[in-house]
Parts: structure tokens; sequence; C-alpha cells
């Protein structure tokens, strides 16, 4: 096998090949990266005549697998007696769908070998700084944004996000904008109807339930009581290319009340045709913007990350 050293989370950025690995076990999060011997296709030298970055196996495999290793870093970093026995799966190519799945196993049992040396206090104390969070004077806080009774302010950003001859980014903005000052995580249809008051842009689109998980979502949901749901903002004015970093912008929600919730009861949810579902209360959810940018926004604040790491 391959064998890659990355030596600081969450870094995914490969700068040589070596193996060797430490003979005893110190509390870090440290790791190789041993690349199975079907996806080692492809390099990380840009002198190589035939590199394209971002697009050999070898470096689909790695990323998947560090994306996967920080995902179980940032679980056990929210809680340390994290124990999840459902399998984990990534899409993509085969080599992500493995390495996703690699990454994710070898995360967790590192994490859980380092608890039964160090003791859990320990181990949580040392996840946080890993943890993705931005500096506390850059972090929004819910309750510090424009009030919801600013309908001047909510009137004008409906009526932008409508507007065929607005700019598509911003008509994508003016919806986001919506979503992350005005409504609030744990809002019931009603509450979310006022702000969205004109919803005709959202029959440009389709909501999709994900009721199978192929991958990372940055939502989170609880299994047998809520549904989570994808919608891709206007695709037909501002479409996605499918290559990462132009993904397009797409809203991730989770709503609360109902396990396997249609895409038809959350399309009326949103467009305030089925208010009376007091049960439905939209839990959390996450603007994804076309750069990678994600704003995940909860009770506890909004958080922003960029899930495709940068390269060196």
């Amino acid at each position: 096998m391959k064998c890659f050293s990355l030596l600081l989370l969450p870094v995914i950025a490969i700068d040589g090949l070596f193996c060797g690995c430490a003979t005893h076990q110190a509390l870090t999060l440290s790791h190789n990266v041993n690349v199975p011997k079907e996806f080692r296709a492809g390099n990380f030298s840009e002198e190589h005549p035939g590199f394209i970055e971002g697009n050999s196996t070898v470096e689909r495999y790695v990323n998947a697998y560090e994306r996967g290793w920080v995902l179980a870093v940032e679980r056990f970093a929210d809680n340390i007696d994290f124990d999840d026995p459902s399998p984990f799966v990534m899409s993509g190519w085969p080599e992500e769908s493995f390495g996703g799945d690699s990454g994710y196993s070898d995360g967790c049992a590192r994490i859980r070998s380092l608890i039964e040396i160090y003791g859990e206090q320990k181990v949580s104390d040392y996840l946080q700084q890993f943890r993705p969070e931005l500096p506390e004077d850059k972090t929004t806080k819910i309750e510090n944004q424009i009030p919801a009774s600013d309908a001047h302010t909510i009137a004008s950003l409906n009526a932008t996000a409508n507007n065929a001859k607005a700019a598509p980014d911003e008509r994508c903005r003016a919806i986001f904008s919506l979503f992350r000052e005005f409504i609030k995580p744990g809002s019931t249809p009603a509450e979310v109807h006022k702000v969205l008051a004109d919803t005709r842009w959202l029959e440009q689109t389709n909501i999709l339930g994900i009721y199978v998980l192929g991958g990372l979502i940055p939502v989170k949901w609880e299994l047998g009581h809520d549904t989570p749901f994808v919608l891709a903002v206007l695709p037909r004015t501002k479409p996605s290319t499918g290559q990462p970093p132009n993904l397009g912008y797409h809203l991730y929600f989770t709503l609360a009340g109902e396990a396997d919730r249609s895409s038809e009861s959350a399309f009326a949810i949103l467009t305030g045709r089925q208010t009376s579902d007091t049960n439905a209360v939209l839990k959390e959810f996450a603007l994804c913007y076309p750069d990678g940018m994600i704003e995940h926004v909860t009770k506890s604040g909004i958080r922003s990350f960029n899930f495709w790491p940068e390269k060196k």
C-alpha cells in the first residue's frame, strides 16, 4: 500500500510519500492514509505531465478518507459518548465511497482507543481544538439577527428572489438571506410562511427527501422522528456544473414530526399550503454556497465552514 502522512486536522493536502507509524499510542490524531492498490492511480505532483488537480483516483480516495476522518472527530468532539452502529456511506466514485468509509471507521477506532488509554474527559478536551468553529468574534448568534418584524426587508428580499430580471446570484442570496436572517430553527410552518411570503421561486425546483443516506449531508436529524431534505435553489437560472467548487446554491433542512415525510409535504410547508401541521417544526438548515462555503444554522447559532478543503 502507499502510505500518506497527514499530521494535522483538518488539513487535506498531500506533500509526500513515506511509511512508518508510531510504536506507542500518543494522544494525537496524526495518522497515515493507507491507499489500497486498486486506488493508487494518479499522482500529486504538479510537475507530472498528466497532473489534473483533484482528478486522480488516489487523490479522490485520500480526500474522501480525510472527510470521513474529520466527520468522526467532529461527532466525538460534540459528544464523547457518541455511538452510532449504522454503516457510513459516502456517495461518489468507488474510491470516494471506500475512502470515506475507511476514514470514518479508522477515525472512530482511533478515538475509542485513545479513550481507553486516556479517559473520556482528557480525550474530549483534546478534541475540542479540532471542532470547525469560527473565532468567537466572527460567530453569528441567532439572537443577534435582524428582527423578523422588519416587514420591509422581508418584502424586499421576497421581491428580489422572484425578480426574473435580477442577477442569478442576487436572487439566490436573497433566498438565503430570508432563511439566514429571519427563519429561526424551531419555527412552525406558519412562522416559516410569514417569512417566505412569496415562494414562486420554489416552482423552479424539486424538493428531495433524503430517505437513504448516500453520503455526507450538513444537517442532523433524529432517525424515526425527522426527515432531512435538500433543494437546489433556482437550478434553471443558476445551474450547477456538478464539479466542485461550482455546485450552485443548495439548501438542506430537517423537518420534525414525521419520519419519511414526503417531498410533497415539505413543499406544501415551505409554500404555506400546510401551515396547520404544528408538529412539522423546521429543526435546522444549512445554506450551501457555490464556493463550498456552508452555513449550518441551529438553535445554538450559525457555524460557517468550507466543505471543500483548500489546496496547498
